[in-house]
């Protein structure tokens, strides 16, 4: 059994490695550097792994209900307002500079307290996630505290499940704050929660590397292979088979424990320091995104190969160029407002340190 301290350096390779094929199906959309269907084969997994890791991340601390929420408010929804009001005052700010027209305030403060990414969110698009989650861990929390027998909740799971696909073939419409896909994401959460509970990672790990590595490249393809003629954006509330999404992501889910349970990847600095600022990164990558891509594209008139291997090449040097960029922006961050993601009020004048994104009750300090 890995002991407690290598659990929790493969976590921040997880949600690391997960945060960057976020960033990189995000690239995709900016660039065409790539087909198209690497960006559908990265959502189907990469949005399901971070629900994943959050309810492998979720304690049962609290019985309360409303000091549950209140919790939850100050480790998500708070950093969600000030993140999107950052995002659309930048914008707003540049688009007065080059006399262009954005939506009106209101129309932002509308779109920012629904949170669907069906609205014009701008760059803050990425964030529906965090509203989302919520929503995810309130029905979580009201399970596990009125579902004792494990059985029944794995029951309701499966059904909460069901009237997910369900919403997204029927349900014209998009419910605030994502609750409708909740109902999807909910079985990951879920997921993440029993495996924890039960300690079956390990059941990921062979000692031959030689086994790990077929299962691995096997695992990826079949989550490559199911996301193919069965697109799936949970974002949207696209999902088109239901079955076939669950295995894809699972397949995907799996293979990432087993990578960053790799003694190379677990012990990755980059990978721990990408988890650790991912909320922010989560915010603010597609800003980073966009303007480089204004910068480079637009002003400097820079001219993008046609050929599959210099979009390559090319698409490698601008996603590092955007990591660079983002390292001083982080590091500032973390001097001057960490606590905007502190779970806790301030005390004083002492700063804490920021906290990694979809940490669930305070469960491990990383």
């Amino acid at each position: 059994m890995a002991d407690h301290q290598d659990r929790i350096y493969w976590i921040d390779s997880y949600k690391g490695l997960t945060m960057l094929f976020i960033m990189i199906g995000h690239l995709q959309m900016m660039l065409p550097i790539y087909a198209s269907f690497w960006r559908e084969a990265f959502a189907s997994m990469s949005v399901p792994a971070f629900f994943f890791i959050s309810g492998y991340l979720f304690t049962n601390k609290q019985t309360d209900l409303f000091g549950f929420i209140g919790h939850r408010v100050r480790q998500l929804l708070i950093p969600y307002l000030i993140f999107y009001t950052s995002i659309f005052l930048f914008w707003q700010f540049l688009y007065n500079v080059t006399n262009r027209d954005l939506l009106s305030v209101a129309d932002q403060f509308v779109t920012m307290m629904t949170g669907v990414a069906d609205g014009d969110m701008l760059t803050a698009t990425p964030l529906w996630f965090i509203t989302a989650l919520f929503v995810v861990e309130i029905y979580f929390f009201l399970m596990v505290n009125y579902i004792k027998k494990e059985s029944r909740l794995i029951f309701t799971l499966a059904l909460f499940g069901l009237l997910g696909f369900m919403t997204s073939q029927y349900l014209s419409f998009r419910v605030p704050w994502n609750a409708e896909v909740a109902l999807t994401a909910v079985v990951y959460y879920g997921a993440g929660h029993l495996i924890h509970k039960h300690d079956l990672t390990d059941l990921f790990v062979t000692r031959n590397r030689y086994t790990s590595l077929i299962l691995i490249i096997t695992l990826t393809l079949i989550s490559l292979f199911l996301s193919l003629d069965n697109y799936t954006l949970l974002a949207k509330n696209i999902l088109n088979n239901s079955l076939l999404m669950y295995i894809s992501a699972f397949s995907g889910i799996f293979a990432l424990i087993m990578i960053t349970k790799i003694p190379a990847v677990e012990k990755s600095d980059f990978l721990h320091y990408i988890a650790r600022n991912s909320y922010l990164i989560l915010a603010f990558h597609l800003t980073f995104m966009i303007v480089l891509k204004i910068v480079v594209l637009d002003m400097m008139q820079v001219t993008m190969p046609t050929e599959a291997v210099g979009k390559s090449i090319w698409g490698i040097i601008y996603f590092s160029i955007m990591i660079l960029l983002m390292v001083p922006f982080i590091e500032l961050f973390n001097r001057f407002f960490p606590f905007i993601l502190s779970a806790r009020p301030r005390k004083g004048r002492k700063k804490k340190a920021t906290r990694p994104f979809i940490r669930s009750h305070d469960v491990v300090v990383h």
